[in-house]
């Protein structure tokens, strides 16, 4: 599952033709992806499978989207200290050194600012691209676009910009935007962030879609690095003395310190710590994002990329469905057939070590169900 040679040469022309040298694109890509068990796992999370297509991963696909708009010397992945061989093995074309390894997890906010003052640090004055590697979207021309309409926009005021997602139903697994004070760039539309909403219940998340100034929080950000340190001072200055250590001693190889000093941030996420206040003082604007978009958080969000039969019955490779009616096989190969019959709203997940049959309703309960079967078996993240 390497990154296919050329991909560079291929896409780098569109770069220069958009004339954005100084962007810093920074994939997160540190999360264990508990809600897809056991497909993911601990050991091999699902930035690192191949979700969508079966020759390339997650994490592969969203390198060949950002170095549409980036220079691949200029991508930093920010992931999990445990996964930093992981990555280069799936992009040898970024510079090891430019894979940050967490080494405990603290949450987004320390993460953006590990990943801000690294950037900073090494190219001043850039603009930074934050963004998860677990979405799927389509098309990629649209995001590019959508991607470099927030970065001129950024450029004239900087200002903080996130892409916000226009919603295609009341769905509570998401947080949400609201927004004012509509305006256009070319045929992108962009407004002020009035505020941030945390996951709402489906009544509630219909209300907000009914006002038409509501978008899904698809967590990507677009920022001027001298921007968000200034934002990163003013709103959590904590973080930014404590990761200034942290930085320090990773810059000199001193591990115990790298690793204690970055124990010593708070867990907090990047919207409640800097989003959230610095939209109540009207620094963080919004650009529509039209594009289709699925994160890929749960196991429904994975149903949905997969096509149906006449009878709502969806898998990854070809199964049997004998007079059933709304199941879903996904596998990890396609070296095992299944086979349902007389069976309704049913769900099998299978990989090499574990299969879970469940009803589909009962997937959101994933989490808690692998945490029991991994105490059962001794801990074993593998599973």
């Amino acid at each position: 599952m390497q990154a296919k040679a050329g991909l560079i040469v291929s896409v780098f022309g569109a770069v220069k033709e958009c004339n954005i040298v100084n962007i810093v694109t920074v994939l997160m890509a540190g999360g264990v992806g508990n809600r897809l068990w056991p497909y993911s796992t601990p050991a091999l999370p699902k930035q690192f499978l191949p979700l969508v297509t079966p020759e390339e991963t997650l994490l592969q696909t969203t390198w060949k989207r950002v170095v549409k708009f980036t220079e691949p010397e200029k991508v930093l992945v920010l992931t999990s200290a445990a996964y930093v061989d992981i990555v280069a093995d799936q992009l040898p074309d970024v510079p090891r050194q430019n894979i940050l390894g967490e080494p405990v997890m603290r949450n987004t906010a320390a993460a953006i600012s590990f990943a801000a003052m690294e950037a900073e640090r090494r190219w001043p004055g850039s603009i930074h691209v934050v963004l998860p590697c677990d979405h799927d979207i389509a098309p990629a021309q649209r995001f590019v676009d959508t991607i470099t309409t927030a970065v001129d926009l950024c450029r004239k005021d900087n200002k903080l910009y996130t892409i916000g997602i226009k919603p295609t139903r009341p769905s509570p697994e998401y947080g949400y935007i609201k927004s004012q004070h509509k305006d256009y760039c070319g045929d992108f539309r962009h407004f002020d962030v009035q505020r941030f909403v945390e996951k709402p219940d489906v009544i509630t998340a219909r209300s907000y879609i009914e006002t038409g100034r509501y978008f899904w929080n698809a967590g990507i950000f677009v920022w001027q690095g001298a921007g968000i340190m200034e934002a990163l001072k003013r709103y959590i200055p904590e973080h930014v003395t404590i990761m200034g250590r942290a930085i320090e001693a990773h810059a000199q190889s001193d591990a115990a310190a790298f690793e204690k000093h970055f124990a010593d941030l708070p867990a907090i996420s990047i919207d409640y710590a800097v989003m959230q206040p610095a939209g109540e003082e009207a620094m963080v604007r919004v650009v529509e994002g039209d594009f289709y978009w699925n994160d890929l958080g749960g196991w429904e969000s994975v149903f949905d990329i997969l096509k149906p039969d006449d009878a709502g019955n969806r898998s990854n490779y070809e199964q049997v469905f004998g007079e059933s009616t709304d199941c879903t096989v996904f596998s990890f190969g396609d070296g095992h057939r299944f086979v349902l019959h007389d069976c309704a709203d049913i769900a099998v997940i299978h990989t090499n070590n574990v299969t879970v049959i469940s009803s589909r309703k009962a997937l959101v309960n994933v989490p808690g169900l692998k945490n029991k079967v991994t105490a059962a078996m001794d801990g074993d993240d593998d599973i």
